[in-house]
């Protein structure tokens, strides 16, 4: 592997994969004026998300890892009023 590719020491790619989706789902709700917490499963935003991340909708606990975003947007915003 080339130095260029490998990650900081305590990074992996699973961080990464999970900062596309904080981002992308921050994004969304910037753009659309919607509020982190008014979010919901069956929203459009959500739904798009969880198929970008490729996490499943149908099943029972589907909605776990996509939920982890909202979270995490919420730290984002912390950050951006910094």
């Amino acid at each position: 592997m080339q130095e260029s590719q490998k990650l900081e020491e305590g990074h992996s790619y699973h961080d990464l994969r999970h900062t596309f989706g904080t981002n992308l789902f921050y994004a969304m709700c910037k753009n659309k004026a919607v509020r982190f917490d008014d979010v919901t499963p069956t929203s459009s935003i959500y739904l798009y998300v969880a198929k970008r991340m490729g996490h499943s909708i149908n099943s029972r606990n589907s909605n776990i890892s996509t939920k982890s975003y909202i979270r995490s947007a919420h730290v984002a915003e912390q950050l951006n009023a910094i």
